[in-house]
């Protein structure tokens, strides 16, 4: 399987690489399982800042390609 993260513009914390590595397993082994080479695409963009520039909202998309 292989995975891509792309949070541009975003600055992380280990909490959250702790909860997306969590959540990623858990659906890499889903479809191991089923397909051969799945590919997981994870894309997060800020749509909203507050005044002093800390983000008040965004968006992540989970993209996941599998072999027909």
């Amino acid at each position: 399987m292989q995975l891509f993260i792309q949070f541009p513009d975003f600055s992380n914390t280990t909490a959250i690489d702790k909860y997306i590595e969590k959540r990623l397993k858990t659906l890499e082994r889903r479809l191991d399982g089923r397909y051969e080479n799945p590919v997981i695409t994870l894309r997060g963009a800020v749509l909203n800042r507050r005044p002093d520039g800390k983000p008040k909202s965004f968006e992540v998309e989970i993209l996941v390609k599998v072999p027909k």
